[in-house]
């Protein structure tokens, strides 16, 4: 036990001359032996739940991951290779299942299919908030640049695409693996060996720019990786908590799972084991947690005579992340009903950044966007030849799991008498003094009336019931104007544009 092994590396460290790197180790196991013991003294709430026949087989299942509406599960299977498949020099392959959460349990899972599932290995892979996108690990393909690299396949309806190799920079001649996506797409956290690691396996994240493309990653630094090894990053909903594997932080020996925060200026908090008994002296490696931040779920070997089995248990507090609302729902034709695939934009109004860009599935119109809390959103969902929908979404005050949104929204083509509301223009109270917050929106409405030269609007300014009907009716007047002379400020024929009151 973890007594007998403290006292034995007590013995070792008052013998003197000993070597410098053996002592550090000594050292480093000593702390972890007193880890462990108060560790085991106070263990935390864990009651692991296997996730049930459906998905668990005589086969290891594990690498599981999930859509942020927790409807969809991805998982890895290790299934055996039959035999008689020619130049095959192995007996076990990984290969993608999928199952769906139906009335309350989820559903027999199957094999995810061609292309994504091939003779070779696939593996630890990574869904998007909206499970349309997967960012996924195999090794030693024809068209790889290492050992292991990444890639990526996109589900359009029920097909996924021809699975694309991420490339420079992200893949190189090492191994890049096990990658996990920020909910707005924008980050892709994975484990690598690469050169300017600090050890074996390190963790590294690379960003999108403007055009799309990932730029050179960075390392993780010195809060996060070890000279030890470091794996199986998990970046929740929330982007901000970040779970991982290592086996080169105080812990209870072997690989551990740790949670580490992103703070306000972007470094990292310093890890917390998530402690005994959800980690022990085996490996605990690929935890992820669900949106809502109070279900976690891992594979582990547990019950020996089934292998490696998927399981969920309830997160204690103290590691929770913060919880996600997300909205979900379907874009159609106002006019014909018929399923759209359109462009969202999930901005801050206090930043006016953009915090989400998605589209809508172009074969069913279904869309999933993740909502962080402690903002207030503006959403914007536009296609070409059609009036743009706005929205707004309030959580600047909500740090509590919020309600999931779930909507339909009929795009209305542009042609005359169509109208769309603007849900995002804000005035002063009982003034027409626009609000900084309303830029967003009326940049949008200005990109629209660019993209459509040959399209006039009328501005229609309303109030609330409070005061006199002259007064509101003056009052809507003005706030019209306002708008368009916004408008016209930035560069809009002012033939174009219609300021009208209607109290």
């Amino acid at each position: 036990g973890y007594q007998e092994a403290k006292s034995a590396f007590l013995r070792f460290l008052q013998y003197k001359g000993q070597n410098e790197s053996l002592v550090q180790q000594a050292q480093f196991y000593l702390r972890s032996c007193d880890f462990a013991l108060q560790a085991m003294e106070n263990p935390v709430p864990f009651v692991p739940v296997n996730l049930g026949d459906s998905i668990n087989t005589a086969y290891d299942e594990y690498w599981p991951s999930l859509s942020v509406d927790e409807q969809i599960l991805v998982y890895t299977v290790l299934l055996p290779v039959n035999m008689r498949i020619q130049g095959k020099q192995r007996s076990r392959q990984e290969d993608f299942y999928v199952s769906y959460f139906l009335n309350g349990f989820w559903s027999k899972g199957v094999d995810i299919g061609f292309p994504l599932n091939t003779l070779d290995n696939e593996g630890a892979q990574t869904l998007t908030p909206d499970g349309r996108t997967m960012y996924f690990t195999a090794c030693n393909r024809h068209d790889g640049k290492g050992q292991c690299d990444i890639y990526v396949s996109y589900r359009q309806g029920e097909k996924w695409t021809e699975p694309e190799n991420l490339g420079s920079p992200v893949n190189t001649s090492a191994s890049e693996k096990q990658p996990s996506i920020s909910p707005d797409g924008k980050t892709l956290f994975f484990a690598s060996n690469r050169p300017g690691s600090k050890g074996g396996l390190d963790i590294w994240f690379s960003t999108k720019n403007e055009e799309d493309s990932w730029q050179n990653p960075v390392n993780m630094g010195d809060s996060i990786n070890t000279p030890k090894d470091e794996q199986s990053p998990f970046i929740h909903a929330d982007n901000t908590t970040l779970y991982f594997s290592s086996n080169g932080h105080i812990g209870m020996g072997g690989f551990d799972i740790y949670m580490t925060r992103r703070r306000k200026d972007s470094t990292w908090s310093a890890p917390v084991n998530l402690g005994y008994p959800i980690n022990t002296c085996r490996d605990e490696i690929g935890l992820i947690v669900n949106a809502s931040g109070n279900r976690a779920y891992f594979a582990t070997n547990r019950e020996t005579a089934r292998g490696q089995d998927i399981y969920s248990f309830d997160l204690y507090p103290q590691v929770r992340p913060v919880p996600v609302s997300y909205i979900k729902g379907v874009v159609t034709d106002a006019a014909t009903g018929a399923p759209l695939d359109a462009s969202f934009e999930l901005i801050n109004l206090k930043t006016s950044l953009s915090v989400v860009t998605a589209k809508s599935d172009p074969v069913t119109g279904t869309f999933l966007v993740a909502l962080p809390p402690g903002f207030n959103y503006m959403l914007n969902v536009s296609k070409q030849g059609y009036l743009f929908y706005s929205d707004h979404f309030a959580l600047a005050d909500t740090f509590t799991e919020a309600k999931p949104f779930l909507m339909r929204i009929a795009l209305h083509p542009v042609k005359p008498g169509e109208k769309a509301v603007l849900k995002n223009i804000f005035f002063a109270w009982n003034s027409a003094e626009l609000q900084p917050e309303s830029f967003a929106e009326l940049n949008k409405l200005l990109s629209f009336l660019r993209e459509n030269p040959e399209v006039r609007i009328e501005v229609s300014g309303h109030t609330d019931n409070t005061g006199s009907p002259e007064y509101n009716l003056k009052l809507s007047l003005n706030r019209a104007k306002v708008v368009a002379d916004y408008l016209n400020k930035n560069g809009m024929d002012p033939s174009r544009i219609v300021a009208r009151g209607y109290g």
